[in-house]
């Protein structure tokens, strides 16, 4: 019988100050192999000597064979401190809570944020595709705020705290994304549901359900299909001129999410094509009122010439 590993987290006032581990791939060769810092010549070399020692005393002794240097020290003490992490979040094993149990000074390490600031992090990166969008449902799902769950400045950086504040059960998981200027956010808004900072409160039915559109579907693709032969991209993204370049991404992607034909499987003959056609012109909206030289060129052109700036594709009407 395999016997399960053993590992072991110590925490003061909310935070991790040590992690222990004999599991496969978190003992501190493992780590550092897996970091560069070792070659695999290295790791096998110094297997032996090591074992059953604690992440610092491993470190200390690759310092005095050269192996490492002193600023590798703390980055090897800290990766496997988060490894040790991530496998108790991803395995369902029995634990019990120790209170008051001292730390080992050669598993003490220094994580920056609370024990779950460092398990937001540790999940943002392991969660799979499909975890993320189990847990956040489609595009249209809102996630908001969880009852009783701490600040959001209390478990991220400032910057993905005024990011994730987004998610205040008034805008979608998509307008949020729209946000994340490069940034994988929807991992991030994720790993916070997954710890219970956050919580899904509207989950939209999934597209395959969504097998035929409703007449107020067709309304709106009439409209927008009109704006889209003639009319300018502000008014297309149903925005001011004077609107931000966020704005129009916001506006853009909520469009063309809305008018996306895999959401109805069992659409009307011609839909499909003209849904297509209003999306690529609303990309091109996006492209020009996102770029910081085009998109003032084009709002001063359209405030002298407003019959010239327009979505330039020829005038048809809808065939369904």
């Amino acid at each position: 019988m395999l016997l399960q590993p053993t590992r072991a987290l110590w925490l003061e006032q909310g935070r991790i100050v040590g992690a222990a581990s004999d599991a496969a791939g978190e003992r501190p060769l493992d780590v550092g192999r897996k970091l560069g810092l070792l070659t695999a010549a290295q790791h096998a070399a110094m297997e032996p000597a090591t074992a059953g020692m604690g992440s610092r005393r491993v470190g200390v002794l690759l310092l005095e064979q050269g192996l490492l240097d002193a600023s590798e020290l703390a980055v090897l003490a800290r990766a496997r401190a988060l490894e040790v992490v991530a496998g108790v979040l991803a395995t369902p094993a029995p634990h019990r809570f120790t209170p008051g149990a001292p730390v080992p000074a050669s598993e003490r390490v220094v994580t920056s944020g609370s024990a779950l600031a460092v398990a937001v992090e540790v999940l943002r990166r392991r969660l799979t595709p499909e975890r993320v969008d189990a847990l956040l449902g489609g595009p249209d799902s809102i996630a908001a705020p969880a009852s009783g769950a701490p600040p959001l400045e209390a478990v991220l950086a400032q910057a993905e705290s005024l990011l994730a504040s987004r998610a205040d059960g008034l805008r979608t998981v998509q307008e949020i994304a729209a946000d994340a200027n490069g940034g994988d956010v929807r991992a991030l808004l994720a790993a916070l549901v997954e710890v219970g900072v956050l919580q899904v409160t509207h989950l939209a039915p999934p597209a395959a359900e969504r097998v035929a559109p409703t007449a107020a579907d067709l309304a709106r693709a009439a409209e927008k299909l009109r704006e889209a032969h003639g009319a300018d991209y502000f008014t297309l993204l149903g925005l001011e001129p004077a609107a931000t370049a966020r704005a129009a991404a916001e506006a853009a992607d909520r469009i063309a999410g809305a008018m996306d034909p895999a959401r109805y499987p069992s659409a009307p003959p011609g839909l499909a094509e003209e849904l297509a056609l209003i999306r690529e012109v609303v990309a091109d909206a996006r492209a020009v009122l996102c770029d910081p030289a085009l998109g003032p060129a084009y709002a001063r052109a359209l405030a002298g010439h407003p019959a010239e700036a327009h979505g330039g594709v020829a005038n048809a009407g809808p065939e369904w």
